[in-house]
């Protein structure tokens, strides 16, 4: 495999996936932050650091690792494997994940930790499946209460299918609220229920301003419990101030594959994180207490668990890293700005593209497509960029290197179904971006 990397890449003098990989390999990740200030080129947008370990890894990721991980992308820049294996145990892989108190996936955003709060955090195979276990965790705590409200904002399609069908014939009653201004108004309404709330990442809500709003002040008595999926906000972003009264246990969700990865797209990873303020009350610290237990459980029911080459695959590439998250995150942020007013005013009326809040994505509605024609139509759009030399592919995450594109279905007020298009243009230069832009529109228009 080494040649193979070597034949690839010429530009790269030599790289090796076995031990020795410390001494050539992606250990250079660690000096990531000088090497993007050193290497920055406006040419790119990003910095060529980042191209060069975007390329690493889809040349390792190419190859068959299937009969020992110790040859896999797992031991770049990890030749102390006992290093590693301190972060977790593992009987198997749906038994209990034991994370050692100063590991990172318990430790992951550094404004919980500015605020004293303490947190416990679980690994998990996806953002869905750190969703799931929380949903099915809620459901087995409130199984004996008369009456629970889990009170939502707008939510994705597949969450809300989520929850029809892990709480359908429970006593738990999904309020999902058409607009913030509705979550905000129902939040504070006297009930004889108990409240969990849940902050959504669906584009139609912006949930980090929700989320300042309702920690400004304390919360209800009848809020228990608050939920929230912050994909999409920048997990160094601290929400909050020093003068925060959050008075409920917090549960963060997020899918690590969008916005933490650089683009890298290294595994499919969620984390699920417990967020304790100091002062909670009776109620509130019993609700954490048993909420904790029967995530564990609910994790080994579903198998949500995330492997451990999945987390060595991570660390492996030193993942997470604020500083270098932030930097990339600002680059792809004004692409996406330029490529939005590329766009607008030139797209079909009914194209209506849309920017949202965190800024990462733009969405573009296609009615009456169904899910295979709106594969055709992406197709499409990354077979004309390729061509045009662009970097344009179909991924999920957040585009860095690359612009990805891909597609989500949601609901609107009527309860009609619409797919829409998701762009994430990279960290490219204007002129770049400008090509992709006028690219897109080629194919699109069309329709």
């Amino acid at each position: 495999m080494n040649r193979q990397v070597e034949r690839i890449f010429s530009q790269i003098d030599y790289l090796s996936s076995a031990p020795q990989a410390d001494r050539y390999g992606l250990t250079k990740l660690k000096a990531l932050r000088s090497e993007m200030e050193r290497h920055r080129h406006e040419k790119y947008g990003l910095s060529e650091v980042i191209s060069w370990a975007f390329r690493i890894k889809h040349a390792l990721a190419s190859q068959d690792h299937s009969d020992d991980w110790r040859e896999g992308i797992s031991w770049i820049g990890d030749p102390d494997a006992s290093s590693v294996d301190r972060t977790l145990s593992y009987e198997y892989m749906r038994s209990d994940q034991k994370l050692v108190a100063g590991s990172i996936w318990n430790n992951y955003y550094p404004w919980i930790r500015r605020n004293g709060w303490s947190t416990i955090g679980s690994v998990h195979n996806s953002g869905m499946g750190a969703i799931a276990t929380w949903i099915l965790a809620v459901r087995e705590v409130t199984k004996d209460s008369s009456q629970i409200v889990l009170l939502t904002t707008r939510l994705y399609f597949e969450t809300r299918q989520l929850l029809q069908r892990l709480l359908f014939g429970t006593n738990v009653q999904v309020i999902e609220c058409e607009s913030d201004c509705e979550f905000l108004e129902r939040i504070k309404e006297p009930t004889n229920s108990k409240v969990v709330a849940y902050l959504d990442s669906a584009e139609q809500s912006d949930s980090l301003s929700l989320f300042q709003r309702i920690s400004s002040a304390p919360l209800p008595k009848p809020v228990v419990l608050v939920g929230w999926d912050n994909t999409l906000i920048p997990y160094w972003k601290n929400p909050v101030d020093s003068h925060t009264k959050l008075s409920a246990p917090l549960f963060l969700m997020r899918s690590l594959h969008k916005l933490d990865q650089l683009g890298l797209e290294v595994a499919s990873a969620g984390l699920l994180t417990a967020a304790s303020p100091a002062q909670l009350t009776p109620e509130r610290a019993r609700y954490l207490e048993l909420l904790l237990s029967e995530v564990k459980n609910s994790m080994k029911v579903i198998g949500s668990t995330a492997s451990p080459t999945t987390i060595r695959r991570l660390e492996a590439f030193r993942l997470p890293n604020a500083d270098l998250a932030q930097d990339s995150n600002q680059a792809a942020t004004a692409a996406s700005d330029r490529f939005h007013d590329s766009i607008s005013g030139v797209l079909p009326k009914y194209m209506e593209a849309v920017s949202y809040p965190h800024k990462v994505f733009v969405t573009i509605p296609l009615p009456g497509t169904n899910q295979e024609s709106i594969s055709k139509v992406m197709d499409q759009i990354v077979k004309q960029c390729t061509l045009s030399g662009l970097p344009v592919m179909r991924s999920p995450s957040v585009g860095y290197e690359f612009t990805s594109i891909s597609s989500f279905l949601s609901e609107s007020d009527t309860g009609d179904a619409t797919r829409f298009l998701r762009v994430s243009p990279g960290g490219h230069d204007t002129d770049m971006i400008d090509e992709i832009s006028q690219c897109f529109l080629s194919t699109v228009s069309n329709l």
